[in-house]
């Protein structure tokens, strides 16, 4: 897996029409290169109705099981998934913050 600047974690449970919304601001107001980790717990989460969708997008998604239940243990799975220096959990139906991901970045 290549390695990029910023991995974005996201924990989900059903938030395919949001996770949609959100990664429709993401493709316009983040500059950094960056990858998503879209953790799961279930095989039959509502996300995967989207998949198809997904491709639109230029930054990379990749789907990370959780191997037992819950948003805390999904980050902790994405944390040793990944492979970047900085990560960033992020709610999948915040639509409040996606504008400061860069200064984060930066602060980081």
């Amino acid at each position: 897996m290549k390695k990029v600047p910023l991995e974005i974690i996201i924990p989900i449970y059903n938030e395919g029409k949001n996770i949609l919304k959100l990664f429709e601001f993401f493709e316009i107001f983040i500059k950094t290169e960056f990858r998503i980790l879209l953790c799961y717990d279930l095989e039959d989460d509502d996300v995967f109705n989207f998949k198809h969708e997904f491709k639109k997008f230029k930054f990379e998604i990749i789907f990370v099981k959780n191997p037992s239940s819950g948003p805390c243990l999904a980050i902790i799975e994405g944390m040793y998934f990944g492979n970047s220096d900085c990560v960033i959990v992020y709610p999948a139906d915040d639509f409040l913050n996606y504008n400061i991901v860069d200064k984060m970045y930066e602060a980081f």
